[in-house]
């Protein structure tokens, strides 16, 4: 990727946080625009998921303002990595039963990213356990990865 592709990923990102600090959580506009790549979009709907209050918007634009493409990337995934430890479900129990009133949201809590219909219905496995078990093999797996192995 080149330089002058930084800076739109950058300026593209940065009004995706200005928006978030400003408690702007409906994105769809940032995310539609043709020039965004799949990796950009990728990238925009893990932001919207991980920095939903005022203060995680203003702590990715602290740390990422005037940063690469790259270095954002690494930021946010080393931030999902954050949020899996702090909202880790306790017990299988506890995981079954969000899992038994919303599956999706469950799997997004576990995997801490946003995960759309295409990305749901990939998943075979609807098994609670098994999920859950797999998923503490590698906690830091993506969603993407994960429905291959299950």
């Amino acid at each position: 990727m080149d330089y002058d592709h930084y800076i739109e990923i950058n300026i593209t990102i940065m009004s995706s946080i200005t928006q978030l600090a400003r408690g702007n959580e409906d994105m769809q506009n940032t995310l539609d625009l043709p020039e965004i790549d799949k990796e950009e979009t990728e990238l925009l709907m893990m932001i919207n998921f991980l920095f939903t209050t005022q203060e995680e918007g203003e702590l990715l634009s602290d740390a990422c303002c005037g940063r690469t493409g790259q270095e954002v990337n690494k930021f946010v995934y080393r931030y999902r990595k954050h949020k899996i430890k702090q909202t880790r479900y306790v017990s299988y129990e506890e995981f079954r039963d969000t899992y038994e009133q919303d599956e999706k949201k469950a799997l997004e809590r576990l995997f801490q990213e946003y995960i759309n219909e295409a990305k749901y219905r990939q998943l075979e496995c609807k098994d609670a356990l098994t999920i859950y078990n797999k998923h503490l093999q590698d906690p830091e797996i993506r969603f993407g990865i994960f429905v291959l192995y299950v």
